[in-house]
């Protein structure tokens, strides 16, 4: 089942802005680590997620998105996100609440200015993983060697200096790990006709610079030839590699099984993994980035347009 949520938080993995043709746009705005010193937290980087329904400008990111995913035509593509954006502007002018998943949600009251309220969680991003902590300050650690008793001075006056050092030394750590910038890459992070995963008519060049978010979740296995209709993908074989190939993304483990018993000729090739709510289907894996893009010529005519992920 179609569902712009799920191309919408994938695109805001990658983008700064992704447009709503004709309401607005969700832009991600960056928040450098902080110290709370009044609450004693070291908080993580972070985006957070915006309205701004001035943007109204359709570049097609979306559609693209939808296109490539759902298997359907550029124009078939806009005129269901066109659909699914009237059918939520008229839910929040009947409901006054409209929900984006697990991005955030809209509200409008009393015929205002409609409010978006995005989750904390809502959008993973380059700094998913690092989270908020609490560090002692030396202050509260002086108040609590005040309050010992005077024959416990000597021994607590040293813990406080170990304790103080320690607590320096893990200040430090934490601010080289958080200003070292991660994985980057040089291309601009906004909205684009351009597909943030490129396809196998995409120049190589390209398609090894977009960022990587697959490789985490495969092991690695002995690779061994597969018997069957398609030798060029048997003697890649799907076990082990650097870069994979995709040919399909899925919304559940129906539509997976759904996709098999139509392409029962690929079985043996097959395999599947689920990745931030989606279920992705590759066929083959290697080291040799141009044997997957030669290979992918082998496929039937409507598989051809692969991704190629490391």
């Amino acid at each position: 089942m179609f569902t712009i949520e799920n191309h919408i938080a994938h695109l805001l993995i990658h983008h700064d802005c992704v447009v709503l043709p004709n309401w607005g746009a969700l832009v991600a705005h960056y928040q450098p680590a902080n110290y709370d010193a009044q609450q004693g937290v070291m908080h993580a980087p972070c985006r957070v997620i915006t309205f701004n329904p001035a943007i109204k400008h359709d570049d097609g990111t979306i559609a693209t998105s939808v296109a490539r995913v759902e298997g359907i035509s550029f124009e078939r593509a806009k005129q269901l996100v066109a659909d699914k954006i009237t059918a939520m502007r008229r839910q929040l002018g009947q409901a006054g609440e409209v929900s984006l998943g697990t991005i955030g949600y809209w509200q409008q009251r009393n015929g205002t200015q409609p409010e978006f309220r995005s989750y904390d969680s809502g959008v993973a991003d380059r700094y998913y993983g690092l989270t908020d902590f609490r560090l002692a300050s030396l202050a509260d650690l002086n108040r609590s060697e005040e309050t010992t008793p005077s024959a416990q001075q000597p021994s607590r006056r040293r813990n406080v200096v170990w304790r103080a050092a320690a607590s320096i030394a893990v200040l430090v750590g934490m601010t080289f790990v958080l200003t070292t910038p991660l994985k980057h890459s040089d291309a601009q992070d906004y909205a684009t006709f351009t597909p943030t995963i490129k396809t196998a008519q995409a120049s190589a060049t390209a398609q090894k610079a977009q960022y990587s978010f697959f490789s985490h979740v495969f092991g690695n296995g002995k690779q061994k030839t597969i018997e069957g209709n398609y030798p060029a993908l048997g003697k890649l074989g799907n076990q082990e590699g650097k870069y994979y190939m995709i040919i399909a993304s899925l919304a559940s483990p129906q539509e997976v099984e759904a996709f098999k018993q139509a392409h029962q000729d690929l079985t043996p090739y097959i395999k599947t993994f689920a990745h931030r709510g989606r279920h992705f289907i590759y066929v083959a894996r290697s080291n040799d980035y141009q044997a997957l893009l030669s290979a992918a010529t082998s496929l039937p005519k409507g598989l051809q347009d692969v991704w190629i992920s490391d």
